[in-house]
């Protein structure tokens, strides 16, 4: 039934819905029943017609405080054109980059719906995170939605904790300051001579505990994971329970997805670079605090440029060619004042002469646009080079290789793939074909 109704209000769209009308004929079924759950799926950069509430197909609708609610809490994912007579008054949702979920008052939610596998962004995120030997990708049998593989995370995730508590958290010593009239490790012979009237001398101690930076790290990503409200009833259990095994132990404490990669682990502590790992993928995910309803809720997602950007530096700077050297984010300056500049992603440079200039793009479905062109240009122009290359994860039909004014721009695929260490060889491999005909 539902199905019926929605090809009726697809059918009355115009032709400027052609690519979502591709994608609705070869996802019918899945689209058809997220209706059904009032769960909205939104591919990637696809302009998404989405019904009104009330409207004449008699099929579940957004209202307007859904949609204010969206705009407050997911502006920056999803891009919102409101109704009105040009939009035959439906709402046009677009998913801006991302991958990830998302939680409405109302029993509505929104799947951010990616171009690439979910496997492969796991893969490239333990990839961007140096947590690739872990390979945790390798657990999930078919992932078809980023909560599967937070669900799955989650418990891998707590059934770790569970082992580790069994095993022993891990004890540091910490230097603390007390007062006392007993002597306990070293005075403090400063402190106590300015209050040369108190019986309590002020002394250091060095006392075993499990307050450690490791432990700590685990509580905070526990903590966030049973904030969010986005897992089923079994994981939230799951993860309550290794919860209780730090809580008692351990401050609550904040840290940053960064705060995961700073570690360093020897044969006694080397359990906490796995569960370390795990943390990294959900502080990552784990967006900012978002009130929706009487709940508070917290979407997980990836951005998939930003991801993309990353994944390249990593490779260009670890594994690429090593003939070349690459410069990443280089700032410069466009007026007098300092106060105009822009940043060119990635420059290259051969026996310390720069030779090129080359700029990430995740968004060029089908070749880049006259603005990324002039954009390359001026960054080549701005360091006297001639030649500039466009990296990007998609092959289309014509390949980019023109002149703008005096700079040569071409592209050069590098896909965001679960077979990391192979795309990366063909990168490297198609990049030396190129290198060989660059205007020096």
């Amino acid at each position: 039934m539902t199905e019926s109704k929605l090809e009726s209000f697809y059918s009355d769209l115009e032709e400027d819905y052609d690519a979502f009308l591709d994608y609705w004929e070869e996802h019918r079924e899945e689209i058809t029943e997220g209706f059904d759950r009032q769960r909205i799926l939104l591919p990637e950069n696809i302009q998404t017609p989405i019904p009104q509430s009330g409207n004449k197909y008699d099929l579940p609708g957004l209202t307007n405080e859904n949609v204010r609610e969206l705009l407050s809490a997911y502006g920056s994912l999803v891009g919102v054109t409101f109704p009105a007579e040009n939009t035959d008054n439906i709402w046009v949702l677009t998913n801006e980059g991302y991958a990830g979920s998302a939680v409405l008052s109302g029993g509505w939610s929104i799947e951010l719906r990616p171009k690439v596998p979910f496997d492969n962004i796991l893969s490239v995120e333990s990839y961007v995170g140096g947590l690739e030997s872990f390979e945790f990708y390798e657990q999930f049998d078919r992932v078809e939605s980023v909560e599967g593989v937070y669900e799955r995370l989650a418990e891998i995730l707590a059934s770790e904790v569970s082992t580790l508590g069994n095993r022993g958290l891990d004890k540091s010593y910490e230097t603390q300051e007390v007062q006392s009239s007993f002597i306990r490790g070293s005075i403090d012979f400063s402190k106590s001579s300015r209050e040369a009237w108190n019986p309590q001398l002020h002394m250091k101690t060095r006392e075993l505990t499990t307050d450690t930076e490791n432990n700590q790290l685990i509580l905070w990503t526990l903590h966030k994971i049973l904030e969010s409200h986005q897992f089923s009833p079994e994981i939230r259990h799951n993860i309550r329970r290794a919860y209780k095994i730090l809580e008692n132990h351990v401050s609550l404490e904040p840290y940053s997805p960064q705060d995961c990669l700073r570690k360093v682990y020897n044969r006694q502590n080397q359990i906490y670079e796995k569960i370390h790992g795990l943390c990294y993928f959900f502080l990552k995910a784990l967006g900012p605090t978002i009130q929706a309803g009487e709940r508070i809720t917290r979407p997980y997602t990836v951005h998939m440029p930003t991801l993309y950007e990353e994944y390249i530096s990593k490779w260009l700077d670890e594994e690429f060619l090593p003939e070349f050297q690459v410069e990443s984010k280089v700032n410069v300056q466009i007026d007098d004042d300092f106060k105009k500049r822009f940043e060119i992603d990635f420059l290259l440079f051969k026996r310390n002469e720069p030779i090129c200039v080359m700029d990430a793009k995740y968004k060029i479905p089908s070749g880049p646009s006259p603005e990324t062109l002039q954009q390359l240009a001026a960054y080549a122009i701005s360091q006297g080079l001639n030649e500039a290359l466009i990296i990007h994860p998609y092959s289309f039909e014509n390949r980019v290789n023109m002149w703008v004014g005096p700079v040569r721009i071409r592209d050069i695929v590098f896909p965001l793939s679960s077979d990391i260490h192979s795309a990366g060889i063909e990168f490297n491999d198609e990049f030396s074909n190129l290198s060989n005909s660059f205007l020096l």
